[in-house]
């Protein structure tokens, strides 16, 4: 299976072709900040994105790509997973029927692009609104004011996958605490495969 995977980032565009679990290139295409003032809003940046990943294919000469996996966004509270890139999803971004403006929510909108242009299937993993919090850690001190779950999710999963691999122990039955450490940061404990808090 070709696999394409994008993940926009405030200052980037990370972009990876996979051949089954091989990964054949990886590019990452920077953004200065004076060049992203231009744009009035994150949606506005899609085109701009969405020819830069284009170019890139072109110089990879890829040809065929059966999926496409695009970083996901603020949506609704969702279960870590999978999901399938819709037109409920694409209408909710589009209209900013999400729980902030962030350049992960055009994550799916440019994996759906590329997706048509090559006859794929466009999905988002593990979105920034995963929640899968305990109902403890909603409590912030301030009853009128719950807790909600906002994380860099994609990241800290994979880390863990990562980890468990590495000590051959299952992903659903392991205990970490793991922190993502970027422009943004996430510490989170993941309890048998679940970012509880």
């Amino acid at each position: 299976m070709n696999v394409l995977v994008i993940n926009p980032g405030n200052t980037s565009t990370k972009v990876a072709y996979w051949e089954d679990e091989k990964e054949v290139w990886r590019e990452e295409i920077s953004y200065d900040v004076e060049t992203l003032k231009r744009f009035p809003s994150i949606l506005d940046q899609m085109e701009m994105r969405l020819q830069n990943i284009k170019g890139l294919l072109q110089v990879h000469q890829v040809e065929k790509i059966d999926c496409v996996m695009g970083r996901g966004g603020l949506f609704k509270p969702l279960e870590g997973g999978t999901y399938r890139v819709n037109d409920k999803m694409v209408a909710d971004i589009k209209s900013g029927n999400m729980r902030a403006e962030h350049i992960s929510n055009i994550g799916a909108l440019l994996a759906l692009e590329i997706a048509r242009e090559y006859n794929a299937e466009a999905f988002i993993v593990d979105p920034v609104s995963v929640d899968e919090f305990d109902e403890v850690a909603r409590i912030s001190g301030i009853p009128e004011l719950e807790r909600e779950a906002l994380q860099h999710t994609l990241n800290i999963k994979r880390t863990a996958r990562k980890a468990c691999e590495q000590i051959n122990k299952e992903f659903n039955k392991a205990n970490y605490l793991v922190a993502h450490l970027g422009s943004g940061i996430s510490i989170c404990p993941i309890r048998g495969g679940r970012i509880v808090d």
